[in-house]
Formats: C-alpha cells, sequence, structure tokens
C-alpha cells in the first residue's frame, strides 16, 4: 500500500532524484580515471557542490521560508527568519565508499519542525532503492511498506551503529558501550556493521547486504528497521 501523498516528502523525492543525477554523471567520470588519479578529489569535490546545489534549489524553490543545514553550505536561512523548519542534507552519505568506487552511498534528507524530524528521504542511487519516512505514517522502500523485523534476540541480530568521528565528543561515551556490546555478542559472531558519518548531519541508514536497516537522527532511532526477505 503507497502512502498518501504528502507535498513535502514529493519535494524530498524529486531533491533526492535530482542530486543522484549528479552523482552517477561524476561516479562514470570516476570509473574512467586510473585509482588514486589526482582528478578524483576534484571529480568528488565537484559532485559533492553540485549535488548540493540541485537539492538546496529544489527546496528553496517550494519552500522559501525553511532554512536548510548542508554539508558543504553549511546553514542557509529562509526568508523567515523565526521559521520552525530546517531541512538537513547530506548530498553524498558515504563519501570515502564514493571516493573508492565502493558502491555503498546515499542522498540523505530530512525535515525538522522545531525539534522533531517529521519526514526523511534516503535515495541509493546505484541501486535506485529510495527509503522514505513521515513521522506516525511508518516507512517505505520503493512504495513498499517496511516492517520491524521479528528477531527478538541480540544473539541472533545483525548490528548496525554509526561511529562518532574522531572529533566528536560524543566518542568517550561510546567506546565503552561498543567494547560492552562486542564482548556481549562475540560468542553469536554477531557483525558489526559501522557506517561513519559526520556527528552534525544525519539520518543515515544501512542499506544493501545489511538485513536490518536503521534511519537515525544523531543517536535516536526515529523511523524504522526491516529485514530483507
Amino acid at each position: 500500500m503507497t502512502l498518501p501523498a504528502d507535498p513535502v516528502l514529493a519535494v524530498a523525492v524529486r531533491a533526492a532524484r535530482r542530486a543522484a543525477a549528479v552523482i552517477a554523471d561524476a561516479s562514470r567520470d570516476l570509473k574512467r580515471l586510473p585509482t588514486f588519479s589526482k582528478e578524483h578529489g576534484d571529480i568528488v569535490s565537484g559532485a559533492d557542490k553540485e549535488a548540493e546545489h540541485a537539492i538546496v534549489s529544489t527546496i528553496a524553490a517550494a519552500f522559501p521560508d525553511h532554512a536548510i543545514l548542508g554539508e558543504e553550505s553549511g546553514a542557509t536561512p529562509g526568508t523567515r527568519s523565526d521559521s520552525p523548519y530546517r531541512w538537513i542534507i547530506d548530498p553524498i552519505d558515504g563519501t570515502m565508499n564514493f571516493v573508492h568506487g565502493f558502491p555503498y552511498y546515499a542522498v540523505s534528507i530530512a525535515l525538522v519542525h522545531q525539534s522533531e524530524l517529521t519526514h526523511a528521504v534516503v535515495l541509493d542511487p546505484t541501486r535506485d532503492e529510495l527509503f522514505t519516512a513521515i513521522r506516525g505514517r511508518g516507512a517505505q522502500m520503493n512504495d513498499a511498506p517496511l516492517r520491524t523485523s521479528a528477531c527478538t534476540r541480540l544473539g541472533d541480530a545483525l548490528v548496525g551503529t554509526v561511529l562518532p568521528t574522531r572529533k566528536s565528543p560524543r566518542l568517550p561515551r561510546y567506546l565503552p558501550l561498543f567494547n560492552a556490546l562486542a564482548r556481549r555478542t562475540y560468542d553469536a559472531v554477531v557483525n558489526m556493521v559501522i557506517n561513519v558519518l559526520d556527528d552534525d548531519l544525519a539520518p543515515a541508514i544501512g542499506f544493501g547486504g545489511i538485513r536490518h536497516a536503521v534511519l537515525v537522527h544523531h543517536d535516536k532511532l526515529v523511523a524504522f528497521t526491516r529485514k530483507i526477505a
């Protein structure tokens, strides 16, 4: 069952598609170059900026009063200084994977109303997998509803986590928890799937071969998990 049309989500999806087109072109350019060519950095940097511009311009045209926080451009205020809406975008979520030609990266876009995340879109351009979520209305992948996994035992689960960056103030609190979890799950040989992200630019999503995907905002689970058959 497809979610009823939501104009805000439609704009986010359109913005993600525009960014994905930029990324696809850049990916083809990277493949034509020798590994670790000096041109790689220029192509990636250009793609990051162009993809973010595509997202920002799409959102600003539809919602000029909304503020936007981008990885490249930083904070862009809306036409209303007191607007309660703020978009958070990461045009290439998984930049190092993209640089190295490892096909696990995504376009990530979210809308925050005051302090509450209300809409999220994550588009995997290499597989054309579109993940969408609206607070209180569930989540979908390519218009198919996502369901929480039936797995109830940690020892039977594939665990995903966001690893804070080295400069993050969260890192000292995170490492003991990670160590405790690793010790608890070692005998069950649970795989730890680590996605290194910029602290200020979530959401993020686990996808591809991961059996349980999680949409998060900073360290808080906000949307869904799924199990791939």
